[in-house]
């Protein structure tokens, strides 16, 4: 009886295995089918009133006639984000003239012609650092405001001129968004101040005096780790060339040059007289050229994806210096670097508000110095192995998002405004072989920030309190 038992649950049990195999097959295709391929037949714009649409067609790397994916034409939507004269885009498939074939219609909330940054940090340091002359300062303020105008060029270009901001007090440039039809990307930019430009790197620390900018070059250029103040009249031009390959990835080929008339450097810690020394005719080329996969869904405001730069850099340095106890001999410095890097950023949503990122960056040149002043007075040259590196991890939280791109009356301008509030902390690291008494080797440091973005259709503001620690004695 008990085999009978058993016999008559088998079967029973049997007829439910069909269907459980079905369910089973049905969820393996499911998993293992492609992604579904769209006809793009058009492309349209809508919600333009100032820019051309030629611009957007060129970023989005979309082709009329050809076939994409969900995840291509993701990808396509947020290239469009990253647009400086975009706020916000919107990608619409409907029906196309036959059965399979669609129109692609972007929708986009553009931002002003007119256009409007402002920036300020305020940084406490650890050790007190030379900003003015010879004293030093615990707290260094630094300060930017830009004011700009697009004119649209043809139907894929862009000239746009700005009063101050971080190239000067005057710049004028041109894009070109569809060099030779390709998707090509040209840029040209000069830049003309009376005093010097206000940059912000990563491998640069940016002080504030008096309106000029006070800066620390990367120790492949000048490993003393001495503070620059740029003063005078100073030209930059600039050049930027962006070839998209497959996907997201590109390459980028970007030269600056910089002129300054004069400036005083000095030993970040501890100044001196004899330290001290005045500079003319600072020039400075930096040139790289780069490999980029950028899949960022913002340019500024980032909530995810992933950005990977890695490449060769040149750069080069001349001035000539004078001793402020001996001004009459001078010398002239020359330095010269060529090295690899990398950088990389990640960003993951944690919700519907918050983000968060992790940063890396490495690199590893070769580096020579004629005619380098050191603290002592001594004056060494000698070829250098240089590195260094760093990582930060950053926590944003919008606070306020206001979103309405798209008005009932076409007369009425789009509300569109956002704020986040920024956590960043950062490390860093450096060192040259041979190494100078001037500097623990390797050179070590931190930077906690907090601050906060806002952005809106007129252009970003953003104010950051900073603490530094960077262990150069």
């Amino acid at each position: 009886m008990t085999r009978l038992r058993n016999l008559i649950r088998a079967v029973k049990s049997a007829r439910h295995l069909p269907l459980l195999a079905l369910l089973v097959l049905t969820a393996a295709q499911a998993v293992a089918a492609p992604e579904p391929d769209f006809l793009i037949e058009t492309i349209t714009v809508e919600g333009l009133r100032k820019f051309p649409p030629g611009i957007i067609i060129a970023k989005s790397l979309l082709v009329e006639g050809e076939t994409y994916n969900e995840a291509e034409l993701r990808d396509a939507n947020n290239r469009v984000i990253r647009l400086p004269l975009i706020l916000d885009a919107e990608f619409e498939l409907r029906k196309g003239t036959a059965r399979g074939k669609y129109e692609l219609v972007i929708k986009v909330t553009e931002a002003r012609r007119w256009f409007f940054g402002l920036g300020s940090r305020y940084s406490f340091w650890a050790d007190p650092i030379s900003v003015s002359g010879l004293d030093t300062s615990s707290n260094t303020e630094a300060d930017n405001f830009l004011a700009g105008y697009r004119v649209p060029v043809g139907g894929d270009g862009l000239f746009f001129v700005t009063l101050g901001g971080a190239d000067g007090t005057l710049s004028l440039g041109y894009t070109q968004y569809d060099f030779f039809s390709r998707s090509v990307i040209l840029s040209l930019k000069v830049a003309w101040s009376d005093c010097a430009d206000v940059r912000e790197t990563s491998e640069s620390n940016q002080l504030g005096e008096d309106g000029c900018a006070t800066e620390i070059f990367d120790l492949g250029l000048d490993p003393t780790y001495s503070t620059w103040t740029l003063r005078g009249d100073n030209f930059r031009g600039r050049f930027n060339l962006g070839i998209p390959l497959r996907g997201n990835q590109s390459v980028r080929w970007l030269s600056t040059y910089r002129l300054v008339k004069s400036g005083l450097r000095r030993p970040a810690y501890r100044p001196s007289l004899r330290s001290a020394y005045l500079f003319e005719n600072e020039q400075e080329i930096d040139t790289s050229l780069a490999w980029v996969l950028n899949t960022e869904d913002d340019s500024i405001l980032p909530t995810r994806g992933k950005f990977i730069e890695s490449g060769l850099s040149y750069r080069g340095l001349q001035a000539e210096m004078a001793s402020l106890l001996a001004p009459v001999e001078g010398f002239d410095l020359d330095s010269k670097e060529l090295r690899a890097y990398i950088s990389g950023r990640r960003h993951w949503p944690m919700s519907r508000k918050t983000t968060l990122s992790v940063g890396v960056n490495a690199h590893l040149g070769r580096s020579r110095i004629r005619n380098v002043p050191l603290e002592n007075g001594d004056i060494v040259s000698d070829d250098l192995n240089v590195w260094g590196g760093g990582a930060s991890l950053q926590h944003g939280w919008f606070l306020w998002q206001v979103y309405n791109g798209q008005p009932k009356h076409p007369w009425r301008r789009p509300r569109w405004r956002e704020m986040r509030w920024e956590n960043r902390i950062e490390v860093l690291f450096g060192g040259t072989s041979p190494s100078f008494d001037q500097l623990e080797n390797p050179l070590r440091g931190f930077q906690i920030s907090s601050g906060l973005v806002f952005r809106n259709t007129w252009g970003v503001f953003r104010i950051q309190l900073s603490y530094v620690d960077v262990r150069g004695k």
